[in-house]
């Protein structure tokens, strides 16, 4: 299940590319999409693939990826209970450090209640991949 999801991460950028006139990516909305796809991935309730986007995953032990996996149950759950759960998730705005293999991506959480948030996401490149930090 999780090589599907990371497959379909990377596969991503190929999407985009293809679709874009004149050859030119807007590489800071390709790491935008890529947030918003992990957090979307989490509203599923596909926990794993959520903390495999996460760049403390990388190297732990099983256990400390359980406790990973646990937090971000919790995270949903208090969200649930103070406003009625995260309904959506869209992009709000991205900015790319291009040298340093840095971005912040800006997401807009949509709430049960009406609500809306805009939650800052920094991500970082490891090996072709954005990750969450």
């Amino acid at each position: 299940m999780r090589l599907r999801f990371f497959r379909c991460v990377l596969a991503l950028p190929l999407i985009l590319v293809s679709g874009c006139h004149g050859g030119q990516v807007d590489e800071a909305q390709l790491v935008a999409q890529t947030a918003q796809l992990y957090y979307e991935s989490l509203l599923q309730g596909r926990y794993d693939e959520f903390v495999g986007g996460l760049d403390s995953h990388i190297g732990v032990s099983a256990g400390y990826e359980e406790e990973l996996t646990a937090n971000a149950k919790m995270f949903l759950e208090r969200q649930r209970e103070l406003r009625g759960g995260i309904s959506s998730v869209a992009v709000a705005d991205a900015e790319l450090d291009k040298p340093h293999h840095t971005a912040q991506v800006f997401l807009v959480f949509s709430y049960g209640d009406g609500s809306s948030e805009q939650v800052l996401v920094p991500m970082v490149e490891r090996d072709g991949v954005w990750l969450m930090r």
